[in-house]
């Protein structure tokens, strides 16, 4: 589960940027979004991103698929010579 995906200089996003999937206040949220985490923390199971054209919408899809390349490449190289999925 991702609760929380932090990016900084990648893309249009030059600042620090969090999605954070954590409820803020409970009583705002609907009751069938959220996940309830051993009685401690409650996680939103959806969240949507909209803006205006040009705002970066596209950009955060495209760091998401390249967190999902960099682990997913990590993994296959380990032993071998080649630069990791980081360096490249």
């Amino acid at each position: 589960m991702l609760v929380q995906f932090i990016l900084k200089n990648v893309l249009s996003f030059k600042d620090e940027t969090i999605l954070d999937m954590t409820t803020v206040s409970e009583e705002k949220e609907l009751k069938s979004n959220l996940i309830d985490y051993k009685g401690k923390e409650k996680f939103l199971k959806v969240a949507a991103i909209y803006g205006a054209n040009a705002s970066g919408k596209s950009n955060l899809h495209l760091a998401f698929y390249y967190f999902k390349e960099i682990v997913k490449e990590s993994f296959n190289n380990i032993d071998k010579e080649e630069l990791t999925a980081i360096d490249k």
